[in-house]
């Protein structure tokens, strides 16, 4: 914690906007049956048995806006969640920007 911490303050300090995501996909087992919710940082996050699986609607929608212009991107998808029935909506959304 102490070195993502460290990152963010010398992001600030350099003018560079680090984009963190602020709501996440859980559930309570890494499995394509688990029922799944979406939670954001602000309110309930990620607590007790639930374990964080994607980024929320919120941040695609952020990550999609600071992106929209771009010409070329360099990332990595999941790409376990294509078999995913139930994240399938969420992972093409954010592919579509």
């Amino acid at each position: 914690m102490d070195y993502a911490l460290e990152m963010v303050k010398k992001a600030k300090e350099k003018g560079v906007n680090l984009l963190l995501p602020t709501d996440h996909i859980v559930a309570t087992e890494f499995s394509n049956d688990a029922p799944f919710k979406e939670v954001e940082d602000a309110g309930e996050g990620i607590t007790g048995d639930y374990m964080g699986l994607d980024i929320g609607s919120q941040t695609i929608a952020k990550y999609a806006a600071a992106v929209k212009d771009a010409k070329q991107l360099y990332g990595m998808v999941q790409w376990v969640y294509l078999k995913w029935k139930t994240l399938q909506k969420e992972l093409k959304q954010s592919l579509k920007h």
